[in-house]
């Protein structure tokens, strides 16, 4: 009998062992392709995580650039000084705006607003068109009116809170708006700044 025969007598003779060890081998097969596959997809999505993390990365500090590298105004001193006349009252108003940022701006326009439970209003605006430097301030003042309702609610202990508006434009023609609520302090005699917020000027 020949060699061939011989060997295929064999397997028709150990053909469940031999289908055994086929099953078998291709089971461990199949769990090393899942395992490898899953080690790979496992890696890609580290890659992809980690590519994505340096990317949103970048985008912060290019944003934390961009914002830094503009003008930021701020209003350090809001002051009022009562003058009390035979027909009427004023509030002398004091005012600082400061350039906290790295680039100069320009048409500075401010607006002040005194407001008392939402109805009673004071305002005065002003333009300045001469710009802020880096690190450099303006000031400013103006006599405002206060009506005879809002003088009833002073004398009564009321008193309004202010809101000052700042709107500038920066070096490549972004604008941006300022806006600093300031409220009455009666223990120190003064407004005190209460919130602070600076945003683009869409309007």
């Amino acid at each position: 009998m020949t060699s061939w025969a011989s060997c295929a007598k064999w397997l028709q003779t150990h053909s469940a062992e031999v289908q055994a060890i086929s099953a078998a081998f291709i089971a461990i097969m199949t769990a090393i392709y899942v395992f490898v596959t899953c080690r790979l997809w496992s890696a890609t999505k580290r890659s992809a995580d980690a590519a994505k993390m340096a990317a949103d990365a970048a985008k912060v500090s290019a944003d934390i650039a961009a914002a830094l590298h503009r003008p930021y105004l701020d209003v350090p001193v809001f002051t009022i000084q009562s003058r009390d006349r035979a027909d009427r009252k004023e509030w002398l108003t004091h005012w600082r705006v400061k350039n906290f940022g790295a680039l100069p701006a320009s048409v500075v326009k401010l607006h002040v607003e005194f407001v008392l439970n939402g109805a009673d209003r004071m305002e005065h605006c002003q333009l300045d068109t001469r710009g802020i430097s880096p690190q450099q301030e303006i000031e400013g003042s103006a006599d405002i009116l206060i009506n005879p309702s809002m003088r009833d609610r002073l004398n009564k202990g009321d008193w309004p809170f202010a809101r000052v508006e700042v709107t500038y434009l920066a070096p490549g023609g972004g604008r941006y708006i300022l806006t600093v609520k300031f409220t009455y302090d009666t223990g120190a005699g003064r407004f005190r700044p209460e919130s602070s917020e600076t945003k683009p000027d869409d309007g």
